[in-house]
């Protein structure tokens, strides 16, 4: 077995123990405070070990903003979930985070008008919808203008008013 295998086993045998430890320590934080702190480093860790082996560890992934992608990630799981909402504990499962990131993550886009509490969870609010409408007038206004494109063309391939189809274009029959 050449070094690039055993490499390979190595980490496969790692993100299958940390999976059972991120399944283990999620079960057993709900009962000891602890837990949630191992839980939390095994999903990063976890992350990164993924991040890693996908050559995603780069400078890019570290200028990135952790809390932006958490609170998109976030609004990408509530809009899934529909116009009926989602609670914030299936939130925390979906996305592989504590309940206390989605509360604080939550109460900033609340605030902030991109989704409103409901009374078992959240749902997008106003501003999300707001985005959604910009994003739609966008569409609207480059089909537009490809239709506008489209008939300019159209109207400058049609044959002169005076054109007879079937007559050859130097005064003979075709």
């Amino acid at each position: 077995m050449d070094a690039a295998t055993r490499r390979a086993d190595k980490v496969a045998a790692l993100v299958t123990a940390l999976d059972a430890a991120i399944g283990h320590y999620q079960v057993a934080a709900r009962h000891n405070p602890l837990h949630v702190l191992t839980w939390r480093l095994a999903c990063v860790a976890k992350q990164q070990l993924e991040d890693w082996v996908a050559g995603r560890a780069d400078e890019r992934r570290w200028a990135m903003s952790r809390g932006l992608e958490q609170g998109i990630h976030l609004l990408e799981a509530i809009a899934e979930a529909g116009p009926g909402g989602t609670s914030q504990s299936d939130l925390a499962r979906k996305l592989n985070t504590s309940e206390a990131t989605i509360s604080r993550l939550s109460a900033t886009l609340e605030a902030l008008g991109y989704i409103e509490r409901m009374a078992l969870g959240v749902r997008l609010g106003k501003l999300a919808a707001q985005l959604w409408l910009a994003y739609r007038k966008g569409l609207k206004i480059e089909r537009a203008t490809i239709d506008a494109a489209l008939r300019a063309t159209a109207i400058a391939e049609e044959p002169p008013a005076d054109h007879v189809p079937g007559q050859a274009e130097h005064g003979g029959a075709e």
